[in-house]
């Protein structure tokens, strides 16, 4: 995993992902996955909070846990840099929120502090993002950053943005 900072703007703090964070963390893919709303669950039958946050983190590239800024001790959420090709400049996005914080913009906030970071520390040109295509929310919320459809099937959506450095 690349080392990463403590990222934070008037409306959220993004905070690395650690071990200790691990009971929070898991809860949060507990919520999302008793929704149903994915192919195939997040969290491994028998698996363990820490070793479940073990192995997410050792997916990434970046992972930070999402917090609000007036809440800091509060996990609402997560955001990983994952998938980096250092050849084509490109990396994958991804984050989830807790379903109570959906609709607020939060993940809006999120990505651009995540994608400067990006840009400026890794070097990333482009910034690929996918989804279920059911996901009209996500969809419409990477819209807004300027993210694109490259592909798109019954069951999966592939957006990129040009970071344009």
């Amino acid at each position: 995993q690349q080392e990463h900072p403590t990222l934070q703007n008037e409306l959220v703090l993004l905070v690395p992902l650690q071990v200790a964070d691990a009971a929070n963390y898991f809860n949060l893919y507990l919520a999302l996955d008793a929704l149903n709303i994915y192919d195939e669950a997040a969290i491994l039958p028998k698996e363990t909070k820490s070793d479940f946050t073990s192995r997410i983190a050792s997916l990434c590239t970046c992972i930070w846990t999402v917090r609000l800024a007036d809440d800091p001790e509060r996990i609402i959420g997560d955001c990983a840099l994952h998938h980096w090709n250092r050849t084509k400049h490109e990396i994958e996005i991804g984050g989830a929120l807790f379903p109570v914080y959906w609709g607020q913009g939060i993940m809006l906030h999120v990505f651009k502090l995540v994608m400067k970071f990006a840009a400026t520390t890794l070097e990333i040109k482009t910034v690929v993002g996918s989804t279920q295509t059911n996901n009209v929310n996500a969809q419409r919320m990477v819209h807004k950053l300027g993210f694109n459809i490259v592909y798109a099937d019954d069951k999966n959506t592939v957006l990129k943005l040009n970071l344009g450095n």
